[in-house]
C-alpha cells in the first residue's frame, strides 16, 4: 500500500446525516468494524463479527440453507458501511499469503471486486471496502476529463427535469445514446457525438457521468432503491468525513437534487429511461434522492457546474421552448404528426385555391 497504514480513514457518521436514516449505517448480519464492536453490546466476545442474540443467528442459519443470495446480499451491504469497515491493508496481509491455499484466484483485490461485483479501469489503492465503491464512483468520471475538474463553483440554480422536458430537452442514457449513434450515418467530417464519449454502460450502477450535449441530457441511469441509497449514503458520509478525497459522489446526489424536485420529474426520467425505481411511487422516489442531500455539508465546487449554466441557457431560450411546445402538441407521436401534416397541406391547398379564385376574379374584370 502506498499510504501509511496509520492514515485515519474510518469514521462515524455524522450526526445530521446519521438522524435522517440511521439503519442506512447499521450493519445487520457481519460485523467487522471497531466502531460498532464497541457500540453494540451484542457483538461476540470471541471477535467473531457475529451478533449473540438468538434470533439473528438462527435467522443467519436459515438464510444459508434457504436463501444464500439473500444471505450473500446482506453480508455485502454490511461489509461496506463506513463505520463497520476495517483498513483494507489488513485484508491484504491476512489473506495475501494464502490465496493458493484459499483457492482464491488472482490477487486478493480482485478476488473482493469480484466479491462486490465491481470493475476498476485502473488500479487504485482503497483505504477500506466504503472506499473502493468511491473509487469506482470516482472513475467512472474519468471518461469525461471535465467532470474531474473542481474548480468551478457550486451550483446555484438548475431547473427541474420537467421544466427542462418541456423546453425540448432530451433525456438519454449513454447505452441509448451508442446504440443511436451505431444507428445513425456519419457524413463527410461529421462526428458522432463525444464530446459525449460514449461507452457501453448497461446495466451501471456506479456512474456519475453526465453530459449535456445539443440538447440532449445524457448520464447513466440512476436506480432509485434501497440497497443503492444505502451504498450512496455510506460512500457520500465518508467524503463528507475525509478531507483527503473529492466529493463527486455528493455532487452529483446535489445535482439529482435540483433535477428531481416533484413526481412529476420522476415520471419524465422514468419513462426517457434514465431512470429505474424499486421504490413503489415516485413520491417515494422524491423522498429518497431529496433525503440523499440533507444533512450535507453545502458544496463549495461542482463538477456539473457548467451542464447547470448549459441547461439554463436552453431552458431560457424562447425560440427552444417554442419549438418544443410545438413539437410536443402537434408532432407528439406519429399519428399526430401525420394528421397535423395534412391538416397543413389542405390549409396549403385552400390558400392556392383562394389565390387562384382571386386571380381569375381579377381577369374577368378587365
Amino acid at each position: 500500500m502506498s499510504r501509511t497504514d496509520t492514515e485515519r480513514c474510518i469514521y462515524k457518521v455524522s450526526a445530521t446525516m446519521r438522524d435522517v436514516k440511521p439503519e442506512a449505517y447499521r450493519p445487520r448480519m457481519a460485523l467487522i468494524g471497531l466502531h460498532n464492536r464497541s457500540a453494540n453490546p451484542k457483538v461476540a466476545k470471541d471477535g467473531a463479527g457475529t451478533s449473540n442474540d438468538p434470533g439473528l443467528r438462527e435467522k443467519s442459519h436459515d438464510d444459508l440453507i434457504m436463501g444464500s443470495a439473500k444471505f450473500t446480499a446482506d453480508v455485502k451491504q454490511d461489509l461496506m458501511l463506513l463505520e463497520n469497515q476495517l483498513p483494507y491493508f489488513i485484508f491484504d496481509r491476512l489473506f495475501g499469503s494464502y490465496t493458493e491455499s484459499l483457492d482464491i484466484k488472482g490477487t486478493v483485490e480482485q478476488f473482493i471486486l469480484k466479491f462486490f461485483s465491481l470493475e476498476r479501469t485502473r488500479k487504485t489503492n482503497f483505504r477500506h471496502f466504503t472506499d473502493m465503491f468511491r473509487c469506482v464512483y470516482e472513475e467512472s468520471l474519468e471518461i469525461t476529463p471535465t467532470l474531474n475538474d473542481l474548480s468551478a463553483k457550486a451550483i446555484v440554480k438548475m431547473e427541474n427535469a420537467d421544466n427542462l422536458s418541456r423546453a425540448g430537452v432530451k433525456f438519454k442514457t449513454f447505452s441509448q445514446m451508442e446504440n443511436s449513434e451505431s444507428d445513425r450515418p456519419h457524413h463527410g467530417n461529421q462526428q458522432p457525438l463525444e464530446s459525449i464519449s460514449i461507452r457501453k454502460e448497461t446495466d451501471d450502477d456506479y456512474s456519475l457521468r453526465v453530459v449535456f450535449n445539443r440538447g440532449c441530457l445524457v448520464m447513466s441511469y440512476f436506480r432509485a432503491a434501497e440497497d443503492s441509497e444505502i451504498i450512496l449514503r455510506n460512500v457520500i458520509a465518508f467524503e463528507q468525513s475525509h478531507a483527503a478525497v473529492k466529493p463527486f459522489t455528493s455532487n452529483y446526489i446535489n445535482f439529482l437534487n435540483f433535477l428531481i424536485t416533484t413526481e412529476k420529474d420522476v415520471e419524465v426520467l422514468t419513462e426517457e429511461g434514465v431512470l429505474r425505481s424499486g421504490m413503489g411511487s415516485p413520491r417515494l422516489v422524491v423522498e429518497m434522492v431529496n433525503n440523499l442531500n440533507r444533512g450535507l455539508k453545502a458544496p463549495e465546487n461542482s463538477q456539473y457546474h457548467n451542464i447547470a449554466i448549459n441547461l439554463r441557457a436552453h431552458y431560457k431560450s424562447r425560440r427552444k421552448r417554442c419549438w418544443a411546445t410545438l413539437s410536443k402538441v402537434y408532432f407528439s407521436d406519429l399519428l399526430t404528426g401525420t394528421a397535423t401534416f395534412a391538416a397543413v397541406f389542405l390549409l396549403f391547398l385552400t390558400l392556392v385555391g383562394t389565390v387562384a379564385s382571386v386571380i381569375q376574379a381579377c381577369k374577368s374584370f378587365k
